[in-house]
């Protein structure tokens, strides 16, 4: 038997801004507990589906990440939820958490 133990952490979010292509940085909600050196998925926000994006984070400050390289396409962000909007679909760009803390 196996088994495995981590740390419970926020794995989701959504831009809380606008990440033109070019940026080296992205705006999240500031109480995660995201940290330095963790990897990031940031999903497509327009009908290109292949406009993901994977990054690492090399600082956190107050809910702004910055990345370690730029971003290559443009991603959707606002600081309110969208759903009122969007019949009830948040279109805000969703940022993943790759990096896990198991300990076998």
């Amino acid at each position: 038997m196996v088994k495995f133990f981590g740390v419970k952490r926020d794995r989701m979010a959504r831009l809380l801004a606008v990440a033109d292509a070019g940026a080296t940085s992205i705006t999240v909600d500031s109480t995660l507990d995201w940290a330095v050196g963790d990897e990031l998925y940031i999903a497509p926000s327009t009908i290109q589906m292949d406009y993901s994006e994977y990054k690492t984070i090399t600082a956190v400050d107050n809910g702004v990440i910055t990345l370690d390289s730029a971003l290559a396409y443009y991603h959707f962000g606002k600081d309110v939820a969208t759903d009122d909007l969007y019949n009830g679909v948040d279109i805000r760009t969703e940022v993943i958490l790759l990096t896990r803390n198991i300990r076998i």
